[in-house]
């Protein structure tokens, strides 16, 4: 529902830096759903996405969905690593280890040793959307590549996000 929102948006003129995730139930850093609504995801005018609060019990520490320009998915979109080929995202920061193991099943990641795939790089999860696209070390990879071009998925971290926590990710579009 959020590809094709972003696609909407995309297809009726603005570019993929108009794009925005305002609305009433997210964090107040993704602006104000009333500003420019066909821009917005959750508007009626623009993407007509529904926003769900993440369901209780898949994280264990309860965080809203993050959505952000600083990643990119090795595979995915561009094989030239700037921030030209930074992909627009959504995370589900700190999710439990068996909602990520399920995930993964479901997507046809290998959890290899009853364990998600854990990122080699640094990913970043907090940086509300807006409008910027920035490349900083942020590419989702695992040594094993069991992440490589898939656009969902998910991962435990390594330094940052901290080892022993679990990811949601989402690749709304591939750059």
């Amino acid at each position: 529902e959020l590809e094709r929102a972003v696609a909407y948006i995309m297809r009726n003129g603005h570019s993929e830096t108009d794009i925005r995730f305002a609305h009433p139930n997210a964090d107040s850093a993704y602006g104000d759903i009333t500003d420019i609504p066909t821009r917005q995801v959750f508007s009626r005018d623009g993407g007509g996405a529904s926003y769900r609060d993440p369901p209780e019990g898949i994280q264990v520490t309860p965080t809203d969905w993050s959505f952000h320009g600083r990643n990119l998915v090795s595979g995915v979109g561009s094989t030239t690593v700037n921030k030209e080929s930074v992909e627009l995202m959504a995370f589900l920061p700190y999710v439990t280890k068996d909602f990520c193991l399920e995930i993964n099943k479901r997507v046809g990641i290998t959890n290899a040793g009853d364990s998600p795939p854990q990122d080699t790089d640094q990913v970043w999860l907090y940086y509300p959307f807006d409008g910027v696209f920035f490349y900083n070390t942020g590419i989702l990879d695992t040594a094993t590549n069991y992440l490589f071009g898939k656009k969902e998925g998910c991962f435990e971290g390594d330094t940052a996000p901290p080892a022993g926590t679990y990811h949601y990710f989402r690749v709304l579009l591939a750059r």
